[in-house]
């Protein structure tokens, strides 16, 4: 699968897929002098194609916004995603996750595609949401989260969550 990122000052089309390791043992050039790894050695820090993640899996969902990851990044542009899943509660729920560098129990904003809102109605089911391509550009080290909740946590038994930062630049 290739996630292409369109419209970007610096870039005209890159392929994050090309920018980690399995590949020839060469350098890949890209557009503006950005180079890529294919060589299979993990992408260093400060790199492009930096990948940082956590994930984990609790069944500690809560109607209060709370903590679900957090990743520190260097200085640079990344691009944050993120997914959660709740399985097995007893009603109907509206899950809520966000993407945030305001602190462990912010809400971010729909407007700003930081927060995504994903009902759904099964009783005993599950569901999930995810926030993908998120882009920041920071200037010194930072803490960025992912924080969530859910409408109704009755009878929770499993969970789970996921967040990425991919290093773009």
């Amino acid at each position: 699968m290739k996630l292409l990122i369109l419209n970007l000052a610096f870039f005209s089309s890159v392929c994050l897929a090309d920018l980690v390791p399995g590949g020839s043992g060469s350098p890949a050039s890209f557009p503006s002098g950005v180079l890529g790894k294919t060589d299979g050695v993990a992408i260093p820090p400060g790199e492009v194609g930096e990948l940082i993640s956590y994930s984990a899996t609790t069944p500690n969902w809560s109607t209060s916004t709370f903590n679900m990851a957090q990743l520190t990044l260097t200085p640079g542009v990344w691009l944050l995603s993120g997914s959660a899943y709740m399985g097995s509660i007893a009603g109907t729920a509206r899950l809520t996750i966000n993407i945030t560098n305001a602190g462990p129990t912010a809400d971010g904003l729909v407007e700003e595609g930081t927060q995504i809102n994903s009902d759904y109605a099964t009783t005993n089911g599950a569901g999930s949401i995810t926030i993908s391509n998120v882009y920041v550009n920071i200037s010194s080290t930072e803490t960025w989260y992912m924080n969530g909740k859910s409408t109704d946590t009755t009878g929770n038994s499993s969970s789970g969550y996921h967040f990425q930062a991919v290093r773009i630049r």
